[in-house]
């Protein structure tokens, strides 16, 4: 059986290779999108505990020259994952582990399930910024980038 498209290891970002000297010394790509260093404007839908966990990652990244404009969309599902996975412990703990099924007897709470998977898409997520302890020992800075003055992803453009 023939391996599917794009099976395999995902391609590591230009800039984590950069970050992290490029290890595997091959040519770096020179036509690679170069968007701005910056946070984008927090949108205004998300829950209130989505906005504190944006603006605490953002400042992180941007602190640690990791975030540009156009990661707004990926800081947006670290937050909401995380945002879910609160809340969802939060109902574990005000239901309990066990709840009582259809037929009476005990079973796992639902939002157990469900804190679960935002516990994992928001460590999957973090580790792309570089934000766990492995992940963040193969990022290493070697420039500094100028963050972006606007905020704005759509004004980024160069």
């Amino acid at each position: 059986m023939g391996a599917r498209p794009g099976a395999g290891r995902k391609a590591t970002p230009t800039a984590l290779k950069i970050l992290r000297g490029n290890p595997g010394l091959r040519p770096l790509p020179k036509d690679e999108p170069k968007p701005k260093a910056g946070l984008p404007a927090c949108p205004s839908w998300l829950t209130a505990t989505a906005k504190r966990e944006y603006r605490k990652i953002g400042a992180i990244l941007v602190g640690s020259s990791v975030m540009t404009v156009a990661d707004g969309h990926a800081l947006v599902m670290i937050a909401t994952s995380f945002a879910t996975w609160v809340e969802a412990e939060k109902a574990v703990l005000e239901h309990g582990l066990l709840v009582k099924g259809r037929d009476g007897a005990p079973a796992v709470n639902p939002f157990r399930k469900v804190a679960n998977e935002a516990y994992d898409r928001t460590r999957q997520l973090l580790i792309e910024f570089g934000m766990t302890p492995a992940s963040r020992t193969r990022v290493k800075v070697v420039e500094s980038v100028a963050p972006s003055t606007s905020g704005k992803w759509w004004e980024s453009s160069g």
